[in-house]
């Protein structure tokens, strides 16, 4: 009789802890489809993760550069992708300067594709005359250590909105120049100077954010746009009189 009731037992403990078994199982499970559920529903960190992915630095041989020092100047740009995100090292040097004409009418120059996205990095720190002057360029993201950008850097581009970080302190003449898909430019505080022709002939101009801290607006600055509001025109304290030469 004894021999009976301990096998019993035995049964009775088996089949308790298969019963827990499956309930943590199960609970497990619910979890992790949770979460699967989660990340269906939160498909926005999903694509900031591919985002990121998408914009790993381009490899150091997409470059053709010089080394000055301790420092790195991009001088050309000889990958295949349209995507470039500069990095902000080269043979573990910083890179601060894109180089004059670097990214210059690229397509052309290279019989590659042309260029549609650039992200420049916070290392950087000038962009030199005509470096990206001529191509496709459609976005364009400036590192927030640039406090140069020298003439017609972004001319006749085909840039739809930019910004422009407050380290630059003035934006230099004709550097947007001709950008006739340019509709809106935010301008961010520090900037202090916006030179001659530096928006010239950016007819689909209609939205331009100006901080405080510009005082002075060159010639021809904003010729042939559309922008400029009475508000904003107030804050400024020193207007060329044909700064607005033609805007609408």
């Amino acid at each position: 009789m004894k021999i009976n009731v301990s096998f019993g037992r035995i049964i009775f403990l088996v089949l308790l802890a298969t019963l827990l078994l499956m309930t943590v199982t199960a609970c497990k499970d619910s979890e992790t489809g949770g979460n699967n559920s989660g990340s269906g529903n939160g498909g926005g960190t999903a694509q900031k993760d591919d985002t990121k992915t998408n914009l790993t630095p381009n490899p150091e041989s997409d470059f053709e550069y010089e080394v000055d020092g301790d420092r790195v100047i991009i001088t050309g740009y000889i990958g295949e992708s349209d995507v470039v995100v500069i990095p902000d090292k080269i043979e573990s040097k910083a890179v601060t300067e894109i180089g004059q004409g670097a990214f210059y009418n690229h397509a052309k120059l290279y019989d590659k594709n042309d260029l549609t996205i650039v992200v420049i990095p916070d290392s950087v720190i000038t962009i030199r005359q005509a470096a990206f002057s001529s191509c496709s360029l459609k976005s364009v993201t400036i590192g927030k250590g640039v406090t140069t950008i020298e003439m017609s850097a972004f001319k006749s581009s085909k840039l739809q909105t930019v910004t422009i970080p407050g380290n630059v302190t003035e934006i230099g003449m004709s550097v947007f120049a001709e950008c006739g898909l340019l509709k809106s430019v935010v301008i961010e505080n520090g900037v202090t100077s916006i030179g001659n022709k530096a928006f010239d002939r950016c007819f689909a101009l209609v939205d331009v954010t100006l901080p405080d801290s510009v005082v002075e607006i060159h010639q021809l600055a904003f010729d042939n746009s559309r922008v400029l509001s009475e508000e904003s025109k107030a804050k400024i304290k020193k207007i060329n009189p044909d700064a607005l030469f033609g805007a609408r």
